[in-house]
């Protein structure tokens, strides 16, 4: 099938209007329910002899839906580039197991985020983190963190074998470690908390522990660690072991590394946020995520002194 007048519309589509200046997760939301709103009207223009007589519309919508998510990964790609190239990693030099250079390991990161964008979820979730980096939300909350020097400054600068001395390689880290995070085609166990899927919610949940679940656990990590190492064939055991503890059973947070609870957070936060205007008296979207983050923290095994922190400092700077 030749695709070329399918991708001219889409291109027509996600750079017209009010959905030009949108985010590619945004663009592919709105170009999708446009579709889905114009149903009647596009099945009759693209069954037109000028387009695809021959073919059913639930076929052309199909190859429609695909040829515009191969033109958002596109955009996320480029935009993934752009971002991973101006990436700080000051905070590398602190690992003394990662042997690869600054350069080699910003291009694995663009191959392996790129290759992940084309499925849909790892998209979404990919354009909602460079979202969130361009504009500039966690700076101001870790540079308040370092500040003030309470629990959470105690926790990246020394509670973890790596400390970050500046909130910049905090930041930093955080930034790139999230790059590697959009990972979900791996079945997992019931009750391991997994990053990304869903926030929030004003409920509470738990499984009893199952020798089969625990097989699955390990399955799980087994793989995602063979992912990764794929990916990232010099990475530092030490880095790696942090991603890999984001993904922790409820009764392990206890003892799971600081930096990967923040990451966690911070992750979640980042699938989630938005742009939106703040009205005089009222809270910002990241005070109320933050505030119904703390009330759930058990939900979503949160570290409680670390969404509580955080939200508190929504309040003291006005964030």
């Amino acid at each position: 099938m030749n695709t070329e007048k399918l991708r001219s519309f889409v291109e027509q589509l996600i750079n017209s209007g009010a959905i030009k200046t949108l985010a590619p997760h945004e663009k592919e939301e709105h170009v999708l329910a446009f579709i889905n709103q114009n149903e009647g009207k596009l099945s009759i223009t693209f069954s037109s002899p000028d387009f695809y007589p021959d073919m059913a519309w639930p076929d052309i919508k199909s190859e429609l839906a695909k040829v515009l998510g191969e033109a958002i990964t596109d955009l996320v790609r480029e935009q993934l580039k752009t971002t991973i190239d101006t990436l700080r990693m000051e905070w590398k030099q602190k690992y003394s197991d990662f042997m690869i250079s600054d350069e080699l390991f910003r291009q694995q990161l663009i191959d392996f985020a790129g290759k992940l964008s084309s499925r849909y979820t790892s998209r979404m979730h990919y354009s909602n983190i460079l979202t969130l980096i361009k504009n500039n939300v966690i700076f101001p909350f870790i540079s308040a963190v370092y500040t003030n020097r309470r629990y959470i400054s105690n926790g990246l600068s020394k509670f973890d074998k790596i400390g970050f001395a500046k909130p910049e390689e905090a930041v930093d880290f955080l930034y790139t470690a999230m790059f590697i995070l959009p990972i979900y085609d791996i079945m997992m166990p019931i009750n391991m908390v997994m990053p990304g899927y869903g926030g929030p919610a004003n409920k509470t949940v738990s499984y009893p522990e199952t020798e089969s679940n625990d097989a699955l656990r390990k399955n799980f990590l087994a793989k995602l660690k063979e992912i990764i190492m794929t990916g990232f064939p010099n990475i530092s055991p030490y880095f790696l072991d942090i991603i890999l503890k984001v993904y922790y059973f409820a009764e392990e947070a206890e003892n799971t590394t600081y930096t990967s609870k923040m990451l966690k957070i911070v992750y979640n936060m980042a699938l989630q946020w938005k742009k939106v205007k703040k009205d005089r008296g009222a809270e910002s979207f990241e005070a109320s995520w933050l505030n119904v983050a703390r009330v759930n923290y058990k939900f979503y095994s949160y570290d409680l002194n670390t969404v509580d922190e955080l939200y508190k400092i929504t309040i003291e700077e006005d964030l």
